[in-house]
């Protein structure tokens, strides 16, 4: 299923993170695969792997097992992931949902040829702590990433002046930004009180390219379901 925007820790007493459109977006930017049954793990900090101990409600008794040892959980995912070509998958945890105890591992798949169904493995960080995933609980998130395209951009580091009308903008942000944080330290700002003009692609006064290529929210298309009522 599309990622969700928002996550459960988000709904602060002011509700800040929900106006963090980086974030939001970050939260949208892939698809959930969801836990389909309650499982409880805990690791007694050896390298062997029966220091997984898994318990749960889980459907499929196997999808949820020790391969590795040193505390990492893998999730067989009952999926066979296929790509166009030259287009890659990253399997990572859900965007900014952080949970006590374990962190998700992430991977590049190339599933645009290989007939091998994937996994996805958390790696168990306090010994003798119950982890627990509920049902309908994001276990992972899927990204398709053109094979290569990050080995196609070069990095240099320049000085602000050397881009002039950047430099304007970055100031006029600033100095607005630093008004904005003194007068919210003496008292708790309301919800109707923040800036706003990341949100409507406006900065410094400059809505050039912001105006035609800004985006506040993803829309990903759901998965298709074929004929024998299985997700496609």
């Amino acid at each position: 299923m599309p990622a969700s925007p928002t996550r459960e820790w988000m709904s602060t007493s002011t509700s800040f993170a929900k106006r963090c459109l980086p974030m939001l977006l970050a939260n949208q930017h892939g698809w959930a695969i969801l836990n389909p049954g309650n499982v409880e793990v805990s690791w007694d900090g050896s390298a062997s792997t029966d220091g997984l101990t898994i318990t749960g409600e889980n459907p499929d008794a196997s999808m949820a097992v020790s391969h590795f040892g040193h505390g990492i959980l893998t999730w067989r995912l009952p999926f066979l992931f296929r790509t166009p070509v030259d287009t890659d998958l990253l399997m990572r945890g859900p965007a900014n949902s952080p949970k006590d105890g374990v962190a998700p591992l992430e991977g590049m798949i190339e599933t645009d040829w290989s007939p091998a169904t994937a996994t996805m493995n958390w790696q168990i960080t306090r010994p003798h702590h119950v982890v627990r995933f509920v049902a309908d609980e994001p276990i992972a998130m899927i990204v398709p990433v053109p094979r290569g395209q990050i080995e196609q951009y070069s990095a240099r580091l320049e000085q602000l002046n050397d881009d002039p009308a950047l430099q304007s903008s970055y100031s006029a942000w600033r100095l607005d930004r630093e008004q904005f944080l003194e007068e919210l330290v003496p008292r708790e700002r309301r919800r109707d009180e923040w800036q706003a003009d990341y949100f409507a692609g406006n900065i410094g006064g400059d809505t050039t390219f912001g105006s035609e290529h800004h985006r506040t929210r993803l829309h990903l298309a759901a998965f298709e379901v074929d004929s024998n009522g299985s997700e496609t």
